[in-house]
Parts: C-alpha cells; sequence; structure tokens
C-alpha cells in the first residue's frame, strides 16, 4: 500500500497540469477563506469513495481528493488506493496524506481526479460528463459516483 502513496506525488503533479488546462471559475481557486474552512470541516466519520460502472481496467487505482484544482499539490487533503481486475464497482477507503494509517473524515465540496495504473497512466477527472472539473460535495461515509460522471484526459 505503501508504493502506491509513493506514486501519488507524480499523479499529483500531472493532475496540476490537467487542471491548469481544464479550470475554470468553478474551481474556486480565488477564494482563501472558503478553502482554508473547507479543509477543516470534518464529521468524524470515516469516509470511503465508490465508483460504479467502472469495465475494461484492471491494476492499480490512485485516487486524490484536493481543495484547489489549480493547486492539487499544495491542496491534496485525502488519497486513496486500490486495485481493479474488470469488476464493475470500485471502493476505496479514503487517508490523510502521509498518515495512511489515518482515515479522512472530511466534508463539503471537493476535486476528485482517479488514476488508472494501466500501461502507464489513464487520468479522469470528476466533471458530471462535461468537459471542466468539477467539485463534488463529500456528505456522506460513503460516497458513490457512476463513472460516466467523471471525464478522461
Amino acid at each position: 500500500m505503501k508504493n502506491k502513496f509513493k506514486l501519488f506525488s507524480i499523479t499529483a503533479i500531472a493532475a496540476v497540469i490537467v487542471f491548469s488546462m481544464t479550470a475554470c471559475a468553478s474551481t474556486g481557486g480565488g477564494n482563501s477563506s472558503a478553502k482554508k474552512s473547507a479543509s477543516a470541516q470534518n464529521d468524524g466519520v470515516a469516509k470511503t469513495l465508490v465508483v460504479t460502472g467502472v469495465s475494461g481496467f484492471s491494476g492499480d487505482v490512485l485516487v486524490t481528493i484536493a481543495n484547489d484544482g489549480r493547486n492539487l499539490t499544495g491542496s491534496m487533503i485525502a488519497v486513496g488506493g486500490s486495485t481493479i481486475s474488470r469488476q464493475n464497482n470500485l471502493s476505496i477507503p479514503l487517508v490523510i496524506p502521509g498518515r495512511e494509517s489515518d482515515r479522512w473524515t472530511g466534508i463539503g465540496e471537493y476535486f476528485i481526479v482517479l488514476v488508472f495504473e494501466q500501461n502507464g497512466k489513464v487520468i479522469y477527472f470528476y466533471s458530471q460528463g462535461g468537459m471542466s472539473a468539477l467539485r463534488y460535495n463529500f456528505t456522506e461515509a460513503t460516497t458513490t459516483i457512476p463513472f460516466d460522471q467523471f471525464r478522461r484526459l
């Protein structure tokens, strides 16, 4: 599991490039007070991200949850990793970066990046199926999002 988390720095750099190209007014890049309060919000309940309807992938999957779409490395607040082998649903427990034993308990709106490690990196970002990166509101212990709500780069 620790090897997966080492890959997050590379993933985050790639995602920074991605979000700098796709970021728009919806990224909320300029509101520092909103960023500060969002990073401090939690409900004490460990979070898990479930992505349904995934097909055609096998191998490691990495997830990054971030506050700022233009600065993913500086605003990464949760990460997760799992392995997929042709199943349709992916369940990823979210942890605090650098503290893999501590589950993330945050609530609020965040950017989500999925990285599939299969013959190189295949990167997806949450967009409700549109062209621009959007935030997703985490409020429950398990957040379920259909895979067709992500966009491939």
